[in-house]
């Protein structure tokens, strides 16, 4: 799997061996989004725009089998569907400021 390191995976497979193969490779690859956003974390210029309050991240993973997306909960820890998920209220604000007038 693109973008987990090799020791990362055994452990994550050890983690999820449990499950049926169709849940192992959803948690695997939402669990690769978030490694995935903590790496991009460490760009300097999105770790400078995220310092300044100027950009937000956001993990998301497409369902290619329904055409659903799902954003990740810090909250709640889990991925939820798109249209139920709530952006934070720092963030809105944020989107208010720098959506374009119409």
């Amino acid at each position: 799997m693109v973008g987990v390191r090799r020791g990362e995976l055994r452990d994550h497979r050890d983690a999820v061996f449990h499950l049926a193969p169709e849940a192992r490779w959803k948690v695997m690859a939402q669990e690769n989004v978030l490694v995935q956003l903590e790496n991009l974390r460490t760009h300097p210029a999105v770790a400078v725009g995220l310092a300044q309050g100027e950009l937000t991240l956001h993990a998301w993973v497409y369902k290619i089998e329904t055409g659903e997306v799902f954003a990740f909960d810090p909250p709640s820890g889990q991925f939820v569907p798109l249209a139920a998920y709530v952006y934070p209220p720092d963030e809105a604000a944020v989107r208010l400021r720098i959506a374009p007038a119409i």
